[in-house]
């Protein structure tokens, strides 16, 4: 925010008299009668233009997973044998996930290495997937 330097500047009972204004407009707001609006309620009762899917029915055709797919354990996507990278069954991992698994330990181990140099109590290595 920009603060024009040059212009002049308020005195004490300036001051004081506008601190008095806020003050009765709060007090104002505060008397004003006005109920608190439940959130849930009001969310309820919103409707968006355009919006009406009430008689909108959703027809999606489901596929079972198929003999070349594989349910990632990480992030639960059915995905194609191509992008197994290891384990089997509820164990398989994706390359996705995989990767991420990766990049993470190799963050933490640079982070557990910066953090125990010169310190012979952080001189042992975390526990790290997959390495």
């Amino acid at each position: 925010m920009a603060t024009d330097y040059d212009t002049p500047r308020k005195t004490d009972e300036e001051l004081h008299e506008e601190s008095l204004e806020e003050l009765k407009a709060q007090r104002a707001d505060a008397q004003s009668g006005q109920v608190d609006i439940d959130e849930a309620e009001a969310a309820e009762n919103l409707e968006l233009p355009g919006a009406d899917l009430s008689g909108e029915e959703l027809t999606v055709k489901v596929v079972p997973k198929q003999e070349d797919e594989f349910a990632c354990s990480r992030c639960f996507l059915v995905k194609h044998v191509n992008q197994l990278v290891r384990g089997e069954g509820l164990k398989a991992i994706c390359r996705d996930c995989d990767y991420i698994l990766h990049s993470v330990d190799r963050i933490l181990s640079a982070w557990w290495m910066e953090k125990s140099k010169g310190n012979a109590i952080y001189g042992c290595r975390p526990y790290a997937t997959g390495v």
